[in-house]
This record gives C-alpha cells, sequence and structure tokens, in this order.
C-alpha cells in the first residue's frame, strides 16, 4: 500500500498494522486505489531511513560509462559500520563501508574518505554539501516520487538528488543507490546503475 502511495502512514513516519481505522481513512484508501488523482504526488513525503545495503543479499552494479560491472557483498560489521567487498569483472577489489543512523546515510571507502552522504529527515528541497577530496558538492532533493527502470528492474517513488556537478542519483528504499546520471551530456550518460539484487 505505501508502495503504491495508497497510505502514506502516520506523521511520525510509522505504520500501524493492527490499528482500527475509520470509516474516513479507508474511504480514502479506496479513492487512492481507483483513482491515481487522489495519491500522495510525494511532496509530503519525509524518509528517515532505509539506503542502507541488505547485508543478506548481494548487490551487482553495472559501469556502462567504463564498462565494467562490480559485485558487492557484504563481509562483516565494526563499531556500527557495514564493510563489503566489491569485485569487478576484471578481478580487482574495492573495500567499502557503509553506515546509517537517526542522522542520515554514509558510504565510502574503508578505513578511507567518504564518498557520500544522505541526511535524514529527507524530503522535497532537502539541501547538504559534501566535501568530496576537499572539493565541495551541493546536493538538493529534487523528486520524491520517480519511476526508475534499471536493469535490475522498475522502481517506483524513487528519491531524485540533484547535484551541482551534473549528476542526477536515485535512491530507492530498503535497496539503497539505484541509478546515477551524468547530465552534463544529452541524452543523460548512466553513470552506475544497479544490474541485480540476489
Amino acid at each position: 500500500l505505501a508502495y503504491n502511495n495508497v497510505t502514506t502512514g502516520y506523521s511520525d513516519n510509522t505504520f500501524k498494522p493492527y490499528q482500527q481505522i475509520s470509516r474516513q481513512h479507508f474511504a480514502v484508501f479506496l479513492a487512492r486505489t481507483l483513482d491515481s488523482s487522489f495519491r500522495d504526488n510525494g511532496t509530503n513525503r519525509v524518509v528517515t531511513g532505509g539506503f542502507k545495503l541488505n547485508t543478506r543479499k548481494t548487490y551487482v552494479y553495472n559501469y556502462p560509462y567504463d564498462e565494467y560491472t562490480e559485485t558487492f557483498k557484504y563481509t562483516g560489521s565494526k563499531s556500527g559500520i557495514d564493510k563489503w567487498t566489491g569485485r569487478d569483472n576484471y578481478g580487482g577489489l574495492t573495500y567499502y563501508s557503509y553506515s546509517e543512523d537517526g542522522d542520515g546515510y554514509v558510504f565510502g571507502w574503508q578505513d578511507g574518505d567518504i564518498s557520500s552522504t544522505v541526511p535524514y529527515p529527507l524530503k522535497l528541497n532537502t539541501k547538504w554539501t559534501d566535501n568530496f577530496y576537499e572539493y565541495p558538492i551541493d546536493y538538493v532533493v529534487t523528486s520524491m516520487n520517480k519511476t526508475v527502470t534499471t536493469p535490475a528492474g522498475t522502481f517506483k517513488n524513487a528519491i531524485e538528488v540533484k547535484s551541482d556537478i551534473d549528476t542526477l542519483e536515485y535512491y530507492v528504499q530498503g535497496v539503497g543507490l539505484v541509478l546515477m546520471l551524468d547530465t552534463s551530456v544529452q541524452p543523460a550518460e548512466r553513470i552506475q546503475e544497479l544490474q541485480k539484487v540476489y
């Protein structure tokens, strides 16, 4: 129901499936089911988590621009930081780390630099700055409900993040980053895309 914008949950971003609902709530659910114009268009959506990779799954990312793929596998956790190993199709290894708490999502290299952050709570027009290799990059959330298709499938309610270095990133709750585009060229080129999750 949430995935299809029939329900948006409570104001504290929780769902209470065992709570009784009123006739009014049921009427809203039914209207949203029958007519999509009644559904929330994402302008009021607030995200407080869910971008970190699932440690029970393996992720395969494709990098069309550089013509290689990379398979991410969870290798353990230390001090609340998940450790992942990426193996590319040439046999090279890269060691990544992910963490997520109430303040946001952080991605980087193990024992190295942070690559990107996403602050929580996240909503339309949220802005922040990352200092990637001492170079500040500004980000803004430009949509909370994009539909994105990659080789891994079609994802609804993707969150679109635009940077001032001409990239668009798409995050999906429960999945993480699914697509990154280079918008400095037209048509935009895919830099990174989720190819498969298993």
